[in-house]
């Protein structure tokens, strides 16, 4: 985000989570955002328009302490190409 400019409430939040139990990727229900486990990942997509109406992303990544190594390339990768496609329709 520049500098000046705000993140509102509008727009689209979405969370993936792949555990290391189930190793697999998993939207999380609204219920759940916000509540990260030590041995899971996730990426939070966030898509908004700025005040010039310009569609702007913000990709965050989280790796819990005892999320496996190869849990975490896994995961990257078989997100990646639907990441993709939701940043090019705005979420």
């Amino acid at each position: 985000v520049v500098e000046g400019e705000s993140i509102t409430d509008e727009g689209v939040t979405q969370i993936w989570a792949l555990n290391k139990a189930g190793n697999k990727n998993a939207s999380l229900p609204d219920d759940e955002k916000g509540h990260f486990y030590s041995a899971d990942c996730y990426i939070v997509l966030r898509v908004f328009t700025d005040r010039s109406q310009t569609q702007k992303s913000i990709l965050y990544f989280w790796q819990g302490c005892e999320a496996g190594l190869r849990t975490w390339p896994s995961f990257l990768l078989s997100l990646a190409p639907m990441i993709d496609e939701k940043i090019a329709q705005g979420g």
